[in-house]
């Protein structure tokens, strides 16, 4: 999986520049910037594991984040550590 996070980022429209392209880690954690990107971050079924999504979905329909836009939900889900979330429930 972690793997995965240093390929080069799946980009539509792009305008076949190869050349120093930034990978998807460099993407999701340090605002890359290519030809053809466009914020996903509210589309979380192109985006989230397993993991990601279930959660996204908890928040989405959790009373107290109805004013939040999927956008918003979408960074929560990208800021929240996993690991604490699993030691905070077992």
């Amino acid at each position: 999986m972690l793997e995965g996070r240093f390929e080069l980022g799946f980009i539509q429209q792009h305008n076949g520049k190869t050349k120093n392209r930034p990978c998807n880690a460099e993407i999701r954690w340090y605002d890359g910037e290519d030809d053809g990107l466009f914020d996903v971050r509210p589309l979380i079924d192109l985006w989230g594991n397993q993991s990601e999504i279930k959660r996204w979905r908890e928040l989405r329909v959790d009373p107290a984040n109805a004013e939040l836009s999927d956008t918003d939900i979408s960074e929560i889900v990208l800021n929240e550590d996993s690991i604490t979330l699993v030691e905070e429930t077992h």
